[in-house]
């Protein structure tokens, strides 16, 4: 059996109610203390970042925090500005000693087995980053069923080994602030030589909200940056096509707010502000029918 890992479980905040986070924590306390009895992992430590406009928590609350058994330490920064997601975890790993990060998002818990499942998925060296199935809604993008090898993992959930988070220095905040900025780091850690992988036995309940029919609306801000992102991902991954593509679907079709991101993608690109590419995307970088990989359904 490999060495045990440490864990740094990281989740940034914004206006979020205390039982989201209260909730999370708890939950994550089961989680260390199952995957220590299975010997998986030696220290399990909680920090959160709050880029709310006034404290989310105060002082009881955090007390409260620090008493769930099975945490080896739990932190909580207030920013005192919106860092957005990107930065945001950027900020929460900076002087981390862990071996991984577990990137979560603060409307999720995990089963009890989530952190073991994870720990059993990042043993293989060749793998650098392992995702959660996340329900009741699934993300649907493919993954290989005997390897979970995919195309990119969503940080709702994603156990990241933090000496590759380091040498890639992070999310790319400038670039990918609120959307994307998983897609873009999974991509960039396949062409460094990692695999990224989704477990299916990792489980995490992810509070999302649908209509009566079953779809989520993006918010104004989601179609904003969801946009922008994309083009941007299209500049860095040498995807010319699919920017032309979307940019003539935004002229015709798109929102007010698909036009705002695109105008500000343009100010951006008149400044040198978009990223340059890199080598050997076409290795990693996926678009397929609109998405960053196939689906399944």
């Amino acid at each position: 059996m490999p060495a045990p890992i440490s864990i740094q479980v990281q989740t940034v905040l914004f206006r979020n109610d205390v039982s989201d986070v209260v909730r999370l924590v708890t939950a994550t306390g089961a989680e260390a203390r199952y995957a220590r009895r299975e010997g998986l992992v030696d220290r399990v430590e909680v920090r959160i970042g709050d880029c709310s406009p006034v404290p989310v928590l105060d002082d009881d609350d955090i007390a409260r925090l620090r008493e769930v058994p099975g945490l080896d330490a739990v932190a909580y920064d207030f920013f005192a500005a919106n860092l957005f997601t990107a930065a945001g975890h950027n900020r929460l790993a900076e002087g981390a000693t862990t071996d991984y990060l577990l990137v979560q998002n603060p409307d999720t818990n995990g089963a009890p087995t989530l952190l073991a499942e994870l720990a059993r998925a990042v043993a293989d060296p060749s793998v650098g980053m392992a995702e959660a199935r996340q329900i009741p809604l699934e993300h649907p993008k493919e993954f290989d069923p005997f390897t979970g090898d995919t195309s990119w993992a969503s940080t709702a959930c994603v156990l990241i080994d933090r000496q590759a988070f380091v040498s890639l220095e992070g999310f790319d905040e400038r670039h990918f602030p609120l959307y994307c900025d998983d897609v873009d780091f999974s991509w960039r850690l396949r062409l460094s030589g990692l695999r990224v992988l989704h477990v299916p036995r990792a489980v995490v309940f992810h509070d999302k909200r649908v209509d009566s029919e079953g779809r989520m609306a993006p918010t104004a801000m989601e179609t904003y940056s969801g946009a922008l992102a994309r083009l941007m991902l299209c500049d860095r991954y040498g995807r010319t096509d699919v920017k032309d593509e979307t940019v003539t679907w935004i002229e015709h079709h798109g929102s007010d707010d698909h036009r705002k991101a695109l105008a500000e993608y343009r100010r951006l690109a008149a400044e040198g502000g978009t990223p340059d590419p890199v080598d050997d995307a076409s290795t990693v970088a996926e678009f397929t029918d609109g998405e960053y990989a196939s689906h399944r359904w």
